[in-house]
């Protein structure tokens, strides 16, 4: 069978306490694609960890279903028929299709593509993870979530960097946007683009999204350009000034050498 790519997405407190499997049941908006419906836990509704088949035909994790049918009635969650634990079997032929999946960390600026049984463990130490980034916040550059490695000591080195780091923060955005756009195929010609367009540079109530990142760095772009603009202006104005003063220096110079060639 080939290795398949999908996407997941981090897992929630409640469930990294709960069971520390791959998350599947996040914000629908956020997420790329579903893992296989076949390989859900339908108590947990992450993914299947240790699959156990019951007599009944359907699939959870062992934990799951052995807390389930300790704690609750022995049913089966799906169809309510009687169950134990004696019904359940270890389904491995499920559990070989898993461990043959590959999921890619959706963490902005992480490309670790991993087992997807390993997603969970990959998340809680990835250094893209948002809970790892929040403590060190006030040390990274705005644009670490696209890339940028940079560390910032004040407000003044921050500014420096923003400034002299423009087309670095352009490449790994341009790169950012490029991945971006591919995730959607646009088949319905110019309307499709002008829509994705505008839903593209809309406002994003997050900040730090790609959308949100790639508005603030064409903004920082145009405040640069209108900046070098007013600069050139401010030297065309001291040049011109400059030139009257030569002038009248000139000037001045002349009649001094008028006063003098009258005095002689």
């Amino acid at each position: 069978m080939p290795v398949q790519f999908i996407r997941f997405l981090p897992p929630t407190d409640y469930q990294s306490r709960t069971h520390r499997t791959l998350v599947h049941h996040i914000d629908k908006k956020k997420m790329l694609s579903l893992i296989d419906p076949r390989f859900e836990c339908s108590i947990c509704l992450n993914c299947l960890k240790d699959p156990m088949l019951t007599r009944c035909g359907h699939r959870f994790c062992s934990e799951c279903i052995s807390t389930w049918l300790k704690r609750k009635s022995q049913i089966c969650p799906i169809d309510l028929l009687p169950l134990t634990i004696e019904g359940l079997f270890p389904d491995n032929y499920t559990k070989r299709e898993i461990d043959e999946q590959k999921v890619a960390c959706l963490n902005i600026g992480c490309d670790v593509i991993i087992p997807l049984l390993e997603a969970d463990q990959h998340y809680s130490s990835c250094g893209f993870n948002k809970n790892h980034i929040n403590g060190l916040a006030d040390n990274l550059c705005p644009f670490h979530l696209i890339g940028c490695k940079d560390t910032i000591k004040d407000k003044n080195e921050l500014s420096n960097h923003l400034v002299m780091s423009v087309h670095r923060h352009v490449t790994l955005l341009t790169k950012s946007h490029i991945d971006f756009m591919n995730k959607f195929q646009i088949r319905d010609g110019a309307r499709s683009k002008a829509l994705e367009a505008t839903q593209m540079w809309d406002a994003d109530k997050d900040p730090n999204s790609e959308k949100a990142l790639l508005c603030n760095l064409y903004e920082r772009i145009v405040v640069l350009e209108q900046s070098n603009i007013e600069k050139d202006k401010d030297i065309e104005r001291l040049t011109q000034k400059n030139a009257i003063k030569d002038k009248d220096i000139e000037q001045l110079s002349q009649m001094v050498n008028n006063l003098i060639v009258k005095f002689d």
